[in-house]
């Protein structure tokens, strides 16, 4: 009996140790919330304007297939930053992700931002995204 238990405690000590040191990938550039954060700052947006950003999974023909995030800001006349909160699941396949931004004033579209987009994600594609307004 005490040989079946000592197997039974062997093999939940090294289950519990492979799930402590498996990784998704992506553990390593999770947020406070455990979604994946995009970070950066965009330049030009004007004061008093409104600022949409959209992250988009896209399909083979780089058009979008699911809506991932959408965030919400109001420009301050500086450089804007932003943290956009994403998360994405292991069954959803995608060509590439793309953040997508407009600016409007007034109820006015401004312009656009330059988008971002990525086929493969690391850790420092996340950090530190320099977005600009195109008008």
């Amino acid at each position: 009996m005490k040989k079946y238990y000592k197997i039974a405690l062997l093999l939940l000590l090294s289950s519990l140790l492979l799930s402590c040191t498996r990784d998704d990938g992506n553990a390593s550039y999770r947020g406070k919330t455990g979604q994946l954060q995009l970070e950066g700052v965009v330049l030009n947006i004007p004061n008093k304007s409104n600022l949409e950003l959209a992250l988009f999974a896209l399909d083979n023909d780089n058009k979008p297939k699911l809506l991932l995030a959408t965030d919400h800001y109001t420009g301050n006349g500086n450089a804007l930053t932003f943290q956009v909160n994403f998360k994405l699941d292991k069954a959803l396949s995608f060509h590439a992700l793309e953040l997508r931004g407009r600016v409007t004033q007034a109820g006015k579209l401004i312009g656009y931002l330059t988008p971002w987009h990525k086929q493969q994600l690391t850790q420092q594609d996340l950090k530190g995204i320099i977005l600009e307004l195109t008008p």
